[in-house]
């Protein structure tokens, strides 16, 4: 089972992947970010992952990291992901 961390879990986009990622029989949402002022921080996204906002805590939970949020975001996910070599798929617009 590949743990993916979905980074703008709380966007339109970021809500359809965590759908399609706990539907899929070979991925599980490992965690889920948003920014630091979301007001929707610390509830729960699915069964076992709250809404988070470090970076490179979530980073350390996960294979893999999925981000549709913006640009600052993406800027310091990219850093905490290559201090560990980790996978990124990035749709930021």
């Amino acid at each position: 089972m590949t743990r993916v961390l979905v980074v703008g879990a709380a966007g339109r986009m970021g809500q359809s992947l965590v759908r399609m990622i706990e539907a899929s029989g070979d991925l599980q949402l490992g965690a889920a970010l948003e920014h630091a002022a979301h007001p929707s921080l610390g509830q729960v996204v699915t069964r076992d992952v709250l809404l988070g906002a470090d970076v490179r805590a979530a980073c350390a939970q996960v294979e893999v990291a999925v981000d549709f949020s913006s640009p600052g975001s993406t800027l310091a996910l990219v850093d905490a992901a290559k201090a560990r070599g980790l996978p990124l798929v990035l749709g930021t617009t």
